[in-house]
């Protein structure tokens, strides 16, 4: 059981044990409850709120030696609120200052620091009853056989299956059903294909920046091996099948007020940009077509079905006593199917998108290690591996992303574990190169009045790094260990292009989006910016430093028998992320302190903690993002939980 602030309650129970001479069985449950750890500004509550309850259970059969049978369940739903996100706004941007009419001399982008601020979001308003519910089911038959001493069988049966509704106001700000500024810069309007003869148009559309869908995934796979053990030599061979289908509805519903706030919204707008224009003669304002009105909003579906089929295998062989080889391999199809159907409330069907892809990939892995002492190990390592392509969402396909290829690695690593002073020492070593070819990286893709996000393939990449980790518990200091962990991962792009950096890159020089760096589709009517070499740029959220220490002392109380106390604690150390492929807006490093103090027998165990005691409070993550009114460029961030303390209490029996 934990108790922290912020009303937070973990409660988890556990019992296993025989049922018969051949039966076996256990079962688990839990229950997690988190209040909101931050404040709304926007009415004073708390939001972020978390809540999601679990119950899994195994059974064993084993009628003789030989047999194995082994079924697993797991069930788990999940009920949390409005994420704690906060946006930032288009005026705090800070860099490449852009005089287009979208933009109007504000910067196109935020280089730095995106540093935290109050979470200012309507979604009472907007999206009442915001929030994700989502149920799991999970289950798993597994039957292990073993022929003779040398052969043996498993066979893993599985089946899982999720629910999950999703409604979040989507802007992070408190702008309900704002109205949209289309401007020559990106928008024709009316017939005027290059943008209409004037500094500013105005068309008043109402947005509608929230997310609203309800999803359903089922999947069955089947694993079979067959395993060989000898003297120096043990392989395996076996095959894999996947069949799976997720379907995703958007279910958007308009809340009743809704149209009264769009009305008040559109209203302002139209009177602010009559002043406007007054004021300017070069100005024209456009009265809109289409009114105030809210869209109607999505229905699209898309259906995903993915069938795997798989072969593997593994030899490993002792060439000497202390030299082993291992070489592994994997092939696989995957085969992709989706039908998109593109649809608004009350609307007859815009348009039905089938496709199909099929993906083939072979993985092989070679494993070289020599066991230089009976404390001390060196291995070499060769791999590929890859993450199969796809589609994406039904409002990516409207916006003219329907598909991404698959990537692929090439991997090469080199270590060595090691037993130091006499066991008093763990020192392991990992040091790693990865070329990446055809990144995966979303992006935002907006059709209409819709917004989703969509996977492309970004360019390659080569990440090299290492990882070293050290375990100390010297003798001279009873009861004290000291654990140390350090990564370091530096990526970078060796090519491929963006078209937000040529959206930049095209500023930069006079301040217009005009196509001065080149245009991309120079055979298309109107002007493509040329996209922007993302070369020598770091792999976007990934940190280039972390680094982790930890302190345990433990001693046996001297007048309660049987009773230990124990005092500890420890430093991690995150270097910044960068939001997104450009390297301009990022998190900043973040470096936090944890802290503990108890007491425990074999029994049971009190420990009083405190997490985060310095108040670190730099964002854990940046999400490159667009402001409502006139999409123009913001950036979305999550909230990092200020210091807190709790107590966990354990039992065993």
């Amino acid at each position: 059981m934990e108790i922290a602030e912020d009303d937070q309650y973990d409660i988890s129970a556990s019992i296993r044990g025989p049922i018969s001479d051949t039966i076996s069985g256990g079962l688990t449950a839990r229950y997690f409850s988190r209040g909101g750890p931050f404040i709304n500004t926007w009415d004073n509550s708390e939001i972020g709120e978390q809540e999601s309850t679990a119950v899994s259970g195994v059974l064993e059969f084993t009628p003789n030696e030989q047999l194995l049978i082994r079924a697993r369940a797991y069930y788990g739903h999940l009920d949390d609120g409005q994420p704690a996100i906060f946006a930032t706004t288009t005026a705090e941007n800070n860099c490449y200052f852009d005089n287009g009419a979208l933009y109007a001399g504000r910067g196109r982008y935020y280089c730095g620091i995106i540093e935290p601020q109050p979470i200012n979001v309507d979604w009472p308003q907007q999206a009442p009853g915001a929030g994700q519910e989502k149920d799991v089911l999970q289950t798993s038959l597994s039957i292990d056989y073993e022929f003779n001493d040398a052969w043996s069988m498993t066979s893993i049966t599985g089946y899982n299956s999720s629910d999950s509704d999703v409604l979040q106001d989507g802007d992070y700000l408190p702008t309900a059903f704002q109205v949209s500024n289309f401007t020559p810069d990106g928008f024709p309007y009316a017939g005027f294909e290059d943008g209409p003869p004037f500094d500013y148009a105005y068309v008043g559309s109402i947005i509608d920046f929230t997310f609203a869908s309800t999803s359903d995934e089922d999947e069955w796979s089947e694993e079979l091996r067959f395993n060989y053990t000898g003297d120096r030599f043990t392989a395996m061979i076996g095959g894999y099948y996947y069949d799976g289908k997720s379907t995703t509805q958007d279910n958007r519903t308009i809340p009743p007020g809704g149209q009264d706030i769009a009305n008040s919204n559109f209203f302002a707008e139209f009177a602010r940009m009559q002043g406007v224009c007054a004021a300017n003669f070069l100005c024209g304002s456009m009265v809109p077509f289409f009114g105030p009105t809210i869209p109607d909003p999505s229905r699209n579906r898309t259906e995903n079905k993915i069938r795997n089929l798989a072969a593997f295998g593994m030899i490993n062989y002792k060439i000497t006593d202390t030299l082993g080889l291992t070489v592994e391999a994997r092939y696989a199809s995957e085969k992709v199917r989706q039908t998109a159907t593109l649809q608004n409330l009350d609307q007859p069907v815009t348009d039905v998108v089938e496709a199909e892809e099929t993906f083939n990939s072979f993985n092989p892995r070679v494993t070289l290690d020599w066991q230089v002492t009976d404390a001390n190990m060196l291995y070499i390592l060769y791999a590929e591996g890859n993450k199969p392509g796809g589609f994406n969402s039904a409002t990516a396909i409207q916006a003219g992303l329907p598909v991404y290829d698959e990537e692929t690695v090439e991997s090469f690593e080199i270590g060595s574990k090691n037993l130091f002073l006499d066991g008093q020492m763990i020192f392991n070593f990992a040091g790693y190169f990865n070329r990446i070819k055809g990144y995966q990286l979303t992006q935002n893709a907006r059709t209409g009045t819709n917004t989703t996000s969509a996977i492309t393939n970004a360019g390659n990449a080569d990440i090299t790094g290492f990882e070293i980790s050290v375990v100390l518990q010297p003798e001279a200091a009873e009861g004290f260990t000291i654990t140390t962990n350090w990564a370091f991962n530096d990526s970078e792009f060796t090519e491929g292009f963006d078209e937000n950096q040529g959206l930049l890159n095209d500023v930069a020089d006079n301040g217009l989006v005009d196509c001065s760096t080149g245009n991309e589709f120079p055979d298309v009517p109107g002007c493509v910016s040329a996209y922007g070499s993302i070369e020598g740029k770091q792999i976007p959220r990934t940190a280039k430093n972390q680094f982790y220490l930890d302190f345990d002392y433990r001693r046996p109380f001297a007048n309660l028998s049987g009773w230990y106390w124990f005092v500890g604690a420890n430093y991690f150390f995150e270097s910044s992320k960068f939001a997104q492929v450009l390297n301009l807006a990022e998190t900043g490093s973040a470096e936090l302190v944890s802290a503990r103090a108890g007491m425990y027998n074999e029994r049971w165990n009190f420990q009083l903690w405190g997490r985060n005691l310095t108040g670190e409070d730099h964002v854990p993550s940046v999400l490159r993002y667009a402001e409502p009114t006139g999409f123009t460029r913001n950036f979305a961030a999550s909230l990092r939980r200020d210091t807190y303390f709790g107590l966990t209490a354990t039992m065993n029996f």
